[in-house]
């Protein structure tokens, strides 16, 4: 279980970077970076802007998989 958990946060890592990304080449394109100087080259600094995002899914996908097995521990079974 632990390996899908592991395989859908790389996902998840992903599809946050092209977002990230996407949302750069828009702000080039707007000419947003001009004031800043940031190269478009600079692209990975997106995933400086959405490493919380990143982080709260994956932990997400964790505390949700804690709490059933928690749950799972705690719970009395009547056969």
């Amino acid at each position: 279980m632990f390996i899908v958990y592991f395989l859908l946060g790389i996902l998840v890592l992903a599809l946050y970077g092209m977002l990230g990304m996407g949302v750069m080449y828009l702000i080039d394109e707007l000419d947003g970076f001009d004031e800043l100087n940031i190269d478009v080259c600079d692209y990975p600094l997106a995933f400086i802007f959405f490493w919380p995002i990143m982080v709260i899914a994956i932990l997400a996908f964790g505390i949700k998989q804690m709490i059933k097995l928690v749950i799972d521990m705690f719970s009395v079974r009547k056969d």
